[in-house]
């Protein structure tokens, strides 16, 4: 992150000079590379971040269908689920995870970045306190990681929902989310209690000592 915002940051303020008016913000990045160097040169250039971008999009894809089949259906289902069945509902949740960015694309945001940064944020408010505790506390259950995660997103949506990016005090949404997650599994990890021995022994087995 440290070396790839200052970057895009820097074409973006040079692009404001070397291609100004542009219709659409996103086209900095190609429009500034495209009167820099040479045609030929920007291709190469340009085909850089378009595979990078589809290699992402591939990685999401199948990380995304495979936790909807194996880790939400498989691990739900009454009985064991053939090979045959799992390469299908595989199969069925890339095409509708694909379908819906697709669906979106036909419509684009002014601005890519504010769905970068709400998307990064949100998740961030949601995961971050949960998964930090919970790797590094004994005492963090189940139902702490399920309030915190259910008090950082819901949180984030209804301020994002009501006062856009800036809530109370002027502070990003994600800021607030961020404590009121933590808030939340800290309460749910004492009225819960610990989570079982076994557990913990298995993840924190100096904690017993």
């Amino acid at each position: 992150i440290l070396l790839l915002y200052p970057a895009v940051i820097g074409i973006g303020i040079v692009g404001r000079v070397l291609t100004p008016g542009l219709a659409v913000w996103d086209h900095a990045v190609p429009a500034t590379i495209l009167a820099s160097v040479p045609s030929w040169v920007a291709g190469f250039v340009l085909a850089a971040p378009v595979a990078a971008i589809m290699s992402t999009i591939s990685s999401f894809l199948l990380v995304s269908s495979g936790a909807i089949v194996r880790d939400l259906y498989e691990r739900n289902a009454s009985g064991p689920v053939s090979d045959r069945v799992a390469r299908r509902l595989s199969q069925g949740a890339t095409g509708v995870l694909a379908a819906v960015p697709f669906l979106f694309a036909l419509r684009p945001p002014e601005m890519l970045q504010y769905i970068v940064v709400f998307s990064g944020t949100g998740l961030a408010a949601t995961f971050a306190a949960p998964l930090c505790l919970s790797v590094y506390w004994p005492r963090m259950s189940k139902a702490a990681c399920l309030a915190g995660i259910s008090g950082g997103f819901l949180s984030f949506l209804l301020q994002y929902a009501f006062f856009g990016t800036r809530s109370f005090l002027g502070f990003d949404p994600f800021f607030w989310s961020l404590l009121l997650s933590t808030a939340f599994c800290l309460a749910g990890a004492f009225l819960s209690g610990p989570p079982p021995t076994h557990i913990r022994e298995r993840y924190f087995p100096e904690s017993d000592r």
